[in-house]
């Protein structure tokens, strides 16, 4: 849809796009907890310091949308 338009269907387009975009988000925090739980987990220092990377970077990512 072109910018400016605001017929019925780009409103359409605009809310699915919205919550594509929040699902992500969503799949990218559920992947930053993730991580945290394995790191929590992990019994050897360098899984546990990868995960816990991992999980700061899907946090990072979530923040910039």
């Amino acid at each position: 849809m072109f910018s400016g338009q605001k017929d019925r269907v780009g409103h359409c387009v605009a809310e699915s796009a919205m919550k594509d975009i929040e699902k992500h988000l969503t799949k990218l925090h559920d992947g930053a907890a993730e991580c945290e739980v394995i790191a929590a987990e992990a019994t050897e220092r360098a899984k546990s310091e990868l995960f816990v990377r991992l999980s700061q970077h899907l946090t990072i990512l979530a923040d910039e949308v």
